[in-house]
């Protein structure tokens, strides 16, 4: 009950926010003459990745196959894939599968597109509730700590971004905080330890279909679950160690999660072991090339797409680069390096794994052959990684000694932090890498975004069907930061005085 309150603050805060930026418009939408008018930039089919895990939804609907249609696949590229004779989205099914319950819903109310988009910022909401579970419970963090945590993430971060469309990253962020949560609460439980263990089993097991990499991106948690999972006994002066049987419980659930990827894997491609994104890569121009490429039976290895030279390169694209860089995008994070630092002095092995998976995912797409994410606003593949850091940020604000400086510095930065963040969320994700922007001419970063901010373009729904024909997207822009600003300085200054006897 402790928790009841907080939570439906959380909630109602995460829709409200989520829902004045989301992209979608009114309509069903299921054929490639209706969608390529959403293809512009600000618009729901703006990017590639979003039109082929939208694609792929209506194909195995719609026309019941796994494959894309001709013209779907042409939509869709480049991030299709071509395996003999056939196109399929670049991407594991695993957000096309979950929008589909909304997008069924919304089809009986003219308004598919809208609600099956509105499935990931429901899964972002839960993502919140999850954080201020870990900051309110593992980290004992006070109320207003905790709420100022969950907030840096989910508005002072480009977390905001991809909340809004369908991209994997909220549903990665979601399993990684639930498995993280499940695994403490595992060593907490007298009673409930099985259900926590099969939790982190299929939990891990699931993500598979989410995001390739979530294999290792995930499992620093395992490997936590599994140092959760020994016991120590003395009897005599003698100590014996064993494993709770539970740890069969999650790795069969981890088996089952597995075989049905792979009958997936067997009945798309023919072949268990294949994943999407190794398939030769659909162009339109280069069919032919591809299909020769195909005779010849070349195969894609995992050490082609993740190679330890492009570390230097990566590393700096994604922490402090112009175009993409984190601490440029979301410079309230580095507050989070001071509270790694007070965190060192008594490291505990539950926030010792966090930084580990941090680490995982800094090294793991660094190494990538695209680290920035191809045309995104922020780094996107970081966004698990930017929910721990949020966390951090609170280790600083409760242990930290001049609580006013604190404070003050934190809202500065968050003030610049949620700009930046909304700014993305109401303009584009489509956001070009300076390498390329160098190439065309254009702008890039937070620049590029600020254009169609004052030329007054959007693919928010709210604001387009509601408040466009009142006052300009840049007054809209100001009117949700404001009411932002208000409700984390409430938190900062306010909460901390109602409730002085927690702090």
């Amino acid at each position: 009950m402790k928790s009841l309150i907080p939570s439906l603050f959380i909630i109602f805060l995460g829709i409200a926010l989520y829902g004045s930026t989301i992209k979608g418009t009114f309509g069903n939408y299921k054929t490639v003459q209706q969608m390529t008018t959403l293809g512009e930039t600000t618009k729901p089919f703006e990017s590639s990745h979003e039109r082929a895990t939208f694609s792929q939804t209506i194909s195995i609907l719609v026309h019941k196959r796994f494959d894309l249609p001709l013209d779907f696949a042409n939509f869709s590229a480049p991030d299709v894939g071509y395996h003999k004779g056939k196109f399929f989205s670049y991407f594991p099914p695993g957000i096309s599968f979950l929008i589909m319950p909304l997008y069924l819903f919304g089809s009986t109310l003219n308004l598919n597109l809208l609600l099956a988009y509105a499935t990931i910022p429901l899964i972002s909401v839960l993502s919140l509730i999850m954080l201020y579970l870990i900051a309110s419970q593992i980290f004992r963090f006070p109320l207003w700590v905790s709420l100022a945590s969950v907030m840096i993430y989910a508005f002072a971060t480009t977390s905001w971004s991809y909340a809004i469309t369908i991209y994997q990253h909220s549903a990665t962020t979601f399993l990684l905080l639930l498995m993280y949560y499940a695994v403490w609460k595992y060593t907490q439980a007298q009673k409930m330890r099985v259900v926590w263990a099969l939790v982190v089993g299929f939990s891990y097991g699931v993500s598979f279909f989410f995001d390739y990499p979530n294999a290792f991106l995930l499992l620093p948690i395992m490997i936590y679950f599994l140092i959760s999972t020994v016991r120590y006994t003395a009897f005599r002066s003698k100590i014996t160690v064993g494993l709770s049987p539970t740890i069969i419980l999650t790795g069969a659930s981890v088996a089952i999660m597995m075989i049905i990827f792979g009958s997936y894997n067997y009945k798309t491609y023919g072949n268990w072991k294949t994943l999407a994104n190794h398939l030769p890569r659909y162009e339109i121009t280069n069919l032919e090339k591809i299909k020769q490429y195909e005779k010849q039976k070349v195969t894609a290895r995992l050490g082609g797409v993740f190679l330890e030279e492009r570390l230097p390169n990566g590393l700096y694209e994604l922490t402090v680069a112009p175009d993409k860089g984190l601490f440029l995008f979301s410079p309230i994070l580095l507050l989070a390096i001071i509270g790694i630092i007070m965190s060192s002095k008594k490291m505990k092995l539950d926030r010792f794994i966090l930084l580990c998976i941090i680490f995982t995912n800094l090294l793991l797409y660094a190494s990538f052959s695209d680290p920035w994410g191809g045309w995104a606003y922020g780094p996107r593949y970081l966004i698990p990684s930017m929910a721990i850091l949020s966390l951090f940020v609170g280790v600083y604000l409760s242990s930290i000694r001049l609580q006013g400086i604190a404070k003050i510095a934190t809202l500065i930065l968050f003030i610049v932090s949620s700009s930046i963040a909304l700014l993305g969320a109401l303009t584009t994700n489509a956001t070009p890498p300076q390498i390329e922007a160098a190439y065309f001419k254009i702008k890039y970063g937070i620049l590029f975004n600020l254009d169609y901010l004052f030329m007054g373009k959007t693919g928010s729904y709210i604001y387009t069907t509601v408040f466009s024909h009142g006052i300009t997207l840049l007054h809209y822009f100001f009117v949700i930061e404001t009411l932002l600003l208000i409700i984390f300085s409430i938190v900062l200054f306010i909460v901390p005085r109602i409730f002085h006897y927690e702090s």
